[in-house]
């Protein structure tokens, strides 16, 4: 399960899921794309049904299959994937922002205060970037946010 993104249409998932990968055998996976309409009400926008091995066999670390649902294409799932190797090795992390939105400081002409947030992505292959790290986002209007610390694989 990941993170809900959100209030977009081409919602970008942070949240990693690890795998054990056997060559030898067949591992289904299915994804399942769950509109949130609040806490009671969600429904379904579709499903893609693959395996393990043919996310690994993608040479670019992309596979990109229809999303359906009752047997009509309602868009697209895109799924970055890389080997990992079992490095231990984790970096604790902590952001802050100072004088994030102060006028004379600023590029920008704010009508009202944006809610602070930050995203780390890295780069995979030669397909681009993906996001390993989506912060919390203050609520509140918030000229030297802190937010809370992290950890994250290196």
């Amino acid at each position: 399960e990941t993170e809900v993104v959100n209030d977009s249409l081409n919602p970008n998932f942070t949240t990693t899921i690890r795998f054990e990968y056997h060559f030898e055998k067949k591992q289904p996976i299915r994804f399942e794309v769950i509109d949130m309409d609040g806490k009671k009400k969600s429904e379904v926008v579709g499903s893609v049904h693959t395996t393990l091995g043919e996310i690994v066999a993608c040479e670019t670390g992309v596979l990109i299959k229809d999303l359906m649902n009752k047997g009509k294409s309602c868009g697209k799932l895109v799924v970055r994937s890389e080997v990992i190797s079992e490095s231990q090795e984790v970096a604790d992390v902590r952001f802050f922002g100072e004088n994030l939105y102060k006028e004379k400081a600023s590029c920008f002409k704010w009508n009202v205060k944006p809610k602070a947030n930050f995203k780390i992505a890295r780069p995979v292959g030669e397909s681009g970037n993906t996001y390993v790290y989506d912060s919390e986002v203050f609520k509140k209007a918030n000229v030297n946010p802190e937010w809370e610390p992290f950890k994250i694989s290196l």
